[in-house]
């Protein structure tokens, strides 16, 4: 009895360390795996760049105080500019938001493949939004 409750245990620890599931308000529960994070955060650090505009820590930064023209770079640790995760993937795979327009410049226009644009989107949003 005791081996079947140690086995139970650690067969839903194993599962909670694989997967990590993010609730969005008015959205379907997403499970994402380890790999999916990992490939996506590798894409943000090694491909994307994106610390570059989003801060180190991707949470924004203002644009330029003398500067009224200045583009104020968005926070993406989360991405709460998006309601749910399709339309996310969309934005990664096509380059466009769910508006049907483009992000503005200096946004570069990714064109990923759609697993590299879920990992993405499983990468930002493990990551705390505020």
């Amino acid at each position: 009895m005791m081996r079947l409750r140690l086995g139970a245990v650690a067969a839903v620890l194993a599962v909670a360390a694989v997967a990590f599931t993010a609730l969005r308000p008015g959205e379907a529960q997403t499970t994402y795996s380890v790999a999916d994070i990992a490939q996506g955060k590798y894409l943000v650090e090694s491909v994307g760049f994106c610390q570059g505009c989003h801060a180190q820590n991707l949470m924004g930064q203002p644009g330029a105080a003398n500067n009224p023209n200045a583009i104020p770079y968005p926070r993406i640790a989360g991405l709460p500019m998006f309601a749910n995760d399709a339309d996310a993937i969309k934005f990664f795979e096509t380059g466009l938001l769910p508006d049907g327009s483009k992000a503005r410049p200096p946004m570069r226009q990714f064109r990923f493949k759609p697993s590299d644009a879920q990992a993405l989107v499983a990468y930002l949003r493990s990551l705390p939004a505020q």
